[in-house]
């Protein structure tokens, strides 16, 4: 099972200080069981400044950790744990959800 991002909505910032534009989107990508991992060319960016994960109806948690926060080429690392209340990281089937990204 691979992931699949769909992005719906992209739109981009007035420069800061520091001369770059933040891009926005907006999507819905399918994560796999357990861990994942969605680099910043998945998402059309040379870098990730943020990735938020709508929590799902089931109660299925994920849990984002970037990696190299705003450095160039970098990651979010993904985990996802069942909705039971245990704490457990999901072994069975994939988790469609809403995501908002921030990057340049």
């Amino acid at each position: 099972m691979t992931k699949t991002i769909v992005i719906r909505a992209k739109s981009k910032l007035l420069p800061g200080p520091s001369g770059m534009g933040a891009k926005i989107i907006h999507g819905e990508m399918t994560i796999v069981p357990t861990r994942e991992a969605v680099h910043c060319s998945d998402l059309g960016f040379n870098s990730i400044k943020g990735l938020f994960i709508e929590q799902n109806s089931n109660g299925s948690q994920v849990i984002v950790k970037l990696v190299g926060p705003g450095s160039y080429d970098n990651y979010a690392s993904l985990q996802s744990y069942d909705g039971a209340g245990t704490n457990r990281l999901r072994t069975l089937g994939s988790l469609k959800a809403n995501f908002l990204a921030v990057g340049e």
